[in-house]
């Protein structure tokens, strides 16, 4: 038996989109590339299971697929790359602010419209998460305190570190989970 190109699969799709063996062909195909994109990004946390997001990464990956005329093999394989990796950075931006907000309200950090005295206690608890991100290791340290303190996003500290966003984000993960260990302790 001849083996199917890439191209073909593809373009069988494209030309029969109603054809349900055609798209079963293509997603088994292709399901191990994006499953393999999605776990790169390592999303313990994601509200979304990784069949979700890999079945997430497809609707996206069809919803202009019928109007590209892929040249090649390549052109395909960058367009399903380029779809799985704004996929993923989406739900990384999503998760960093998600994340954000709860490491502050947990800690009662944020409060617009405070009293002086609610104003000092906000202090006292930015003071203590402040503390307790001192307590982790060191490399979580720096990325915790550049997410925290200074503000920046998982993207500005992947570039300000010259590393991909996909090597941060676990780190970011990792430390997120060390710090929600330090936090349950310190109750």
């Amino acid at each position: 038996m001849a083996k199917t190109s890439i191209l073909d699969i593809v373009r069988r799709c494209q030309s029969e989109p109603d054809d349900r063996d055609a798209f079963d062909f293509f997603y088994r195909t292709f399901y191990p590339y994006v499953r393999l994109y999605t776990r790169a990004f390592r999303l313990p946390h994601a509200p979304l299971s990784e069949e979700d997001i890999i079945q997430e990464v497809f609707l996206r990956l069809m919803e202009h697929f019928p109007e590209i005329r892929f040249k090649t093999e390549s052109h395909f394989l960058g367009y399903l790359k380029a779809v799985c990796e704004h996929y993923m950075i989406d739900m990384v931006r999503k998760y960093e602010k998600q994340t954000y907000e709860e490491l502050t309200v947990e800690l009662e950090v944020a409060a617009p419209g405070d009293t002086p005295e609610q104003a000092a206690v906000r202090v006292e608890r930015r003071e203590r998460l402040m503390e307790l991100i001192g307590r982790v290791p060191g490399s979580c340290q720096n990325l915790l305190r550049a997410f925290v303190d200074e503000g920046l996003s998982l993207a500005e500290i992947a570039q300000r570190e010259d590393v991909p966003l996909g090597t941060i984000y676990p780190r970011f993960s990792r430390c997120v989970a060390e710090l929600r260990r330090k936090l349950s302790h310190a109750k």
